[in-house]
């Protein structure tokens, strides 16, 4: 069963939240001095990561271009699996 799309978005969204929070209280104990430097560095990469997630996510909810067939090719399968 696939989740909702707002369901899914949230999901998604507290996943690289996390991610964020995990480098923010994280960045003492890696470096004193490069805090504020990993700081940002770890938002950052949450960001982007989250902003490519979703465009993909988005993108795949209510696709532009559907899959197109030749009508040569709808008969061709149709004469190799018909009764005969």
């Amino acid at each position: 069963m696939a989740l909702s799309p707002p369901v899914a978005i949230t999901i998604g969204t507290l996943f690289w939240v996390a991610f964020a929070l995990i480098g923010f209280f994280s960045a003492a104990r890696i470096s004193k001095e490069n805090t504020q430097l990993i700081w940002v560095m770890s938002f950052l990469t949450a960001f982007c990561c989250w902003l490519s997630w979703f465009c993909t996510y988005a993108a795949q909810i209510n696709p532009l271009i559907g899959p197109e067939i030749n009508g040569a090719i709808v008969m061709y399968y149709r004469a190799q699996n018909s009764p005969s």
